[in-house]
């Protein structure tokens, strides 16, 4: 009963109510990060401005279960296994290095493996995506690096590399930019030889997009024997000013990289490398003068790496192209040929493909399998005047790989038990209780590796080889 005074007259109506009135739809609100909302008159000018793209509200489920979606870190590695270590921003910065290069050597032992050579490189990735070569990050300054995670040899096996090197994955910042000049002044207390170096460098990231300029000059002069009291058994005067312990260096080198996505599901990346080197030393003194030795060399590198997805299946594809020039001049003293000439050039091309992904399904788990063929050729001329004779060489190498790995989980984690590690090889089947690698001669090579109650890996790989190598690789679970 709703009562209505007006006019000195006393009225009364009965109101009803609609017979079905159905609820506002839910407002959107706009919070602050800390999940404050704005004011309401802010919220009223947002609403307004994105009146067109306002996101649907999300329906209320009578249904009292509670689903968490989660993913993983940006930049991870393909597969669940977890890091060795994990070096934070301020982690990075407590070694003090200046590139992604002075980091891994600084490292060490930490990246290193126990199942090859300790000189070996470990496998460097870049936000969990294969590089087409370190080139392509070992002058990335660490300040760009928001984490570095140290993984074990297993992780290799998913990027189509044998089990013997532990794989470091560096995750760059999503925003980054950076423009950096530095010089330096070196010399020796004893006096001689001093080095003037300088170089620049530019770097944005933005997401995805990538780009990278660096450009670094060297000089050094030439250190004589006799600054350093190294005298030549000679019946004539020393020969201290004519010699050179070390030789007048010239060195420049230009760094470029871009990387972008010039399709909505595919990432290109492109590496060009120019370095140029001139030395001039001293070996000696003749009947005309001084004698000189002049080496020019020049180093050309090309890299890209394009990748991909086609729905469950991630592709990677890389190719390098690397061209090397060396020319050498050396004063003799003899009028009849008064120089020697040599020339020496390489060049080294390569492709490869890998897939990876999952192609079925287990009671335990997603069954993961990662395909990788490569191809490689080496061609490396040589031509040398040495007096009077001419000598050419010549020499091509061509290189075809497979490499197959499957990750079968046959168990689930709670049915997880101590359990012997169990290696077949294909001419008689055995038990071992150690985890010794199974090693074989020849071209083609086969091994099989597992554990029974928490799954197994096939590991195939075949190349060509100029000569039989040990191969010290195993893989586990």
């Amino acid at each position: 009963m709703t009562t209505i005074i007006g006019m000195g007259m006393l009225a009364a109506a009965q109101v009803t109510p609609p017979a079905s009135s159905l609820p506002p739809p839910p407002a959107i609100q706009f919070r602050r990060p800390n999940g404050q909302p704005l004011p309401e008159d802010v919220q009223r000018k947002l609403r307004e401005q994105y009146r067109d793209a306002l996101p649907p509200a999300r329906p209320t489920t009578p249904s009292s279960d509670i689903v968490v979606n989660g993913r993983p870190p940006r930049g991870s590695v393909i597969g669940d296994i977890k890091p060795e270590r994990t070096l934070s921003a301020l982690d990075i910065r407590s070694y003090g290095t200046a590139t992604v290069s002075e980091l891994i050597q600084t490292l060490g032992a930490q990246v290193s493996s126990g199942r090859n050579d300790a000189s070996a490189d470990p496998i460097v990735l870049l936000n969990g995506r294969r590089v087409s070569s370190f080139a392509e990050i070992a002058r990335l300054p660490t300040e760009a690096i928001e984490r570095t995670e140290i993984l074990p040899e297993e992780v290799a096996l998913q990027y189509g590399y044998p089990a013997d090197r532990k794989v470091v994955n560096v995750v760059a910042f999503e925003r980054f930019t950076s423009r950096i000049v530095q010089g330096s002044i070196a010399g020796p207390t004893a006096g001689g030889q001093a080095t003037t170096a300088g170089g620049a460098g530019y770097l944005r990231i933005h997401g995805d997009t990538r780009t990278m300029l660096d450009a670094d000059v060297s000089r050094s002069s030439a250190l004589l024997e006799s600054e350093r009291d190294v005298r030549q058994p000679s019946v004539g005067s020393p020969l201290g000013d004519y010699r050179t312990l070390l030789p007048a260096t010239h060195r420049v080198t230009l760094n470029a990289t871009v990387a972008a996505n010039p399709l909505a599901d595919v990432a290109a990346t492109l590496n060009a490398r120019v370095e140029t080197s001139k030395t001039k030393a001293l070996v000696g003194l003749g009947p005309d003068g001084v004698l000189r030795r002049d080496v020019d060399s020049a180093t050309l590198h090309l890299g890209t790496t394009i990748a991909g997805r086609v729905h469950q299946w991630q592709w990677t594809a890389t190719g390098n192209l690397d061209r090397t020039t060396n020319d050498s001049m050396t004063d003799t003293g003899v009028p009849a040929t008064p120089q020697n000439l040599a020339r020496f050039a390489t060049l080294t091309a390569n492709t490869d493909l890998l897939v990876n992904g999952s192609p079925f399904t287990l009671p335990a788990g997603a069954a993961s399998l990662s395909l990788r063929s490569g191809v490689t050729t080496r061609d490396v001329s040589s031509r040398s005047q040495l007096g009077t004779s001419t000598r050419i060489g010549s020499l091509e190498r061509d290189t075809a790989s497979f490499q197959a790995n499957i990750d079968l989980p046959i168990a689930g984690p709670r049915r997880r038990r101590p359990c012997r590690s169990v290696r077949c090889r294909p001419t008689r089947p055995s038990l071992r209780n150690d985890c010794r690698t199974w090693e074989r001669y020849g071209p083609w090579a086969t091994a099989y590796t597992g554990h029974p109650c928490l799954g197994y890996r096939c590991s195939h790989r075949s190349a060509t080889r100029d000569r039989p190598r040990r191969s010290n690789s195993s893989a586990r679970r």
